[in-house]
């Protein structure tokens, strides 16, 4: 799709530490080209999609939650 789509397809990579050399959080876009340009490796990597139907286990501090906008927009929570 991004190959057909060409500069009209941008990624999106998300650095959330501060452990980088701009010492902050980033983010930054990038076309299918620039992202061939940057690559060193490639390796074949497989999907998890998780059923929507499992109650949450655990409590506070058991792991990481990350929420794009609030808790009564994911069932289950």
């Amino acid at each position: 799709m991004a190959r057909t789509l060409g500069d009209r397809y941008l990624f999106a990579f998300i650095v959330l530490s501060s452990d980088n050399e701009y010492g902050r959080p980033f983010a930054v876009l990038l076309t299918l080209d620039e992202v061939e340009r940057r690559t060193q490796k490639r390796r074949i990597q497989y999907q998890v999609n998780f059923r929507s139907d499992l109650t949450p286990v655990g409590g506070p501090g058991d792991g990481w939650l990350v929420l794009f906008g609030g808790e009564a927009d994911i069932p289950g929570i």
